[in-house]
């Protein structure tokens, strides 16, 4: 029997490294992915940029407005689950191996390993 095995990491770079290391050490490993978190990739280099506010200084006829203000944008007006970089790696294994492919996992760092049927 199949059983699918999911762990999130810190980082993708950790979870390519265990997922290289599971593929060779255990065995009856039939499939491995890795989900990136693709909000934290579309935020990269968001701080260094910046924020335009239009004041209506002088309301007219031709609704012109009269001042611009910039600053910068902050990293902290971005919720703290989008800025994080983790990724899910995710492990198709025969049933027998389950055991090592969960030991391996939390010993380099893997948080919420769930196992499910397939």
């Amino acid at each position: 029997m199949l059983i699918r095995i999911t762990g999130e990491f810190e980082t993708a770079d950790i979870a390519e490294i265990v997922s290289g290391r599971i593929k060779s050490s255990v065995k009856g490993i039939r499939r491995t992915g890795i989900i990136y978190n693709r909000e934290a990739n579309a935020l990269n280099g968001f701080e260094h940029k910046t924020k335009f506010t239009l004041l209506p200084t002088a309301i007219t006829s031709q609704n012109y407005f009269t001042a611009v203000m910039e600053s910068d944008i902050s990293v902290d007006m971005i919720e703290e689950p989008k800025r994080r970089s983790n990724a899910y790696l995710y492990i198709i294994c025969e049933s027998e191996s389950a055991n090592n492919v969960k030991s391996l996992m939390s010993a380099f760092g893997g948080t919420q390993i769930k196992v499910s049927e397939s």
